[in-house]
């Protein structure tokens, strides 16, 4: 995903109690990550190489400076994929 902008246009919640900890949180409409198809609640698997599945927030903010693209790995919480 290339960032717009106004940048990636998505927000990264993390929460310790539950598996997959990392999750977006907001989507802005119009925004990289709205036309990529992501939506808020999904959860995220990888981001730019990053397992996500013990991440805190800053580190999670952290890896999405590595590139200038974002490479994420999302799984649509709900979904069964």
């Amino acid at each position: 995903m290339e960032p717009s902008e106004a940048g990636f246009g998505f927000g990264i919640k993390v929460d310790a109690r539950i598996p997959c900890q990392a999750f977006i949180g907001k989507v802005a409409p119009g925004g990289a990550a709205a036309l990529a198809g992501v939506h808020a609640g999904d959860a995220i698997l990888f981001l730019n190489g990053v397992d996500c599945s013990e991440i805190t927030r800053p580190e999670a903010v952290a890896a999405t400076k590595l590139r200038p693209n974002m490479h994420i790995v999302l799984e649509r919480v709900g979904s069964g994929k």
